[in-house]
């Protein structure tokens, strides 16, 4: 979130916590997501954004494996649409206190639950408000498996009524044959998740979306960050070292370096009111 008048003053606002783990999760995700479940990301959120002097708050929402729900569920428990509707609230509040201020939700490329719980939040802002300040940023590093961001796009055209295309935000990038083949990928250990989580994409596709997305049209922007500030987000990706084996896998280094393109391009989406 960053208030337009002045473009340093950013919050970041971290969602979902993943505090109490080993009380709140259920069993069979303490066994098969022992790693995806860590208590000190809270502790690394903090050291991060003092490291770049940018404010900080936790919501405190739990996380998906927290609410019993498995992360890259396309089926939504009670649970899940208490804490949407939770989250809904908040940002409503945010918005009141923060009336010039832009807000960034994940745009929701590669399925997590989480994710698409801040995205639809972000839409339900933009149906109650079109004067909203809404963008939506590539979630990275699901954006850099391309046959992912290419089916988003397509289904984010089908949901505006136009055509996006996946070339338009850059054309770096994974194809599916390369991610099943290669060792040095991100999400090394996820290869038959992100298989399923393609295949949801292509089921859904000819769904027939309607609704709040058919009055905006899509503006994409796309910036290619300079070396100082590549850097600058290479450090504080590394204080989030609980999560670098499950992103990167074991030699990070080596694979920020292999896909530098990807990791030095910021793509925005922008909802604008009006006719595509």
């Amino acid at each position: 979130m960053t208030n337009s008048d002045r473009r340093s003053d950013t919050l970041v606002l971290t969602t979902f916590t993943s505090k109490d783990a080993s009380r709140r999760a259920p069993r069979r995700a303490q066994i098969h997501f022992v790693d995806a479940i860590r208590t000190d990301r809270e502790e690394e959120d903090e050291t991060a954004w003092n490291s770049v002097d940018v404010s900080w708050r936790a919501l405190g929402l739990p996380e998906a494996l927290l609410r019993g729900s498995f992360p890259f569920s396309i089926s939504r428990s009670a649970r899940d649409r208490q804490v949407m509707a939770d989250l809904y609230e908040m940002m409503v509040s945010y918005k009141r206190t923060y009336t010039e201020a832009q807000f960034y939700f994940p745009s929701g490329i590669g399925g997590h639950l989480d994710h698409l719980l801040c995205r639809d939040v972000a839409l339900e802002l933009l149906r109650n408000d079109a004067s909203a300040k809404v963008l939506f940023y590539e979630d990275a590093p699901y954006s850099w498996l391309r046959f992912l961001k290419k089916a988003h796009y397509r289904e984010l055209g089908l949901r505006a009524g136009t055509h996006v295309s996946a070339d338009h935000p850059g054309r770096h990038g994974i194809d599916l044959w390369q991610y099943l083949l290669r060792k040095d990928v991100p999400f090394p250990r996820g290869k038959k998740l992100f298989l399923a989580v393609h295949l949801g994409f292509l089921a859904r596709a000819g769904r027939d979306w309607g609704g709040v997305l058919k009055a905006f049209r899509p503006n994409i922007a796309t910036t290619v960050i300079d070396s100082e500030i590549l850097a600058r987000k290479r450090e504080l990706v590394y204080h989030y070292r609980s999560q670098l084996p499950m992103l990167f896998g074991d030699a990070p280094d080596e694979l920020l370096d292999k896909y530098l393109g990807c990791f030095g391009t910021e793509t925005m989406i922008e909802l604008v009111k009006g006719s595509t």
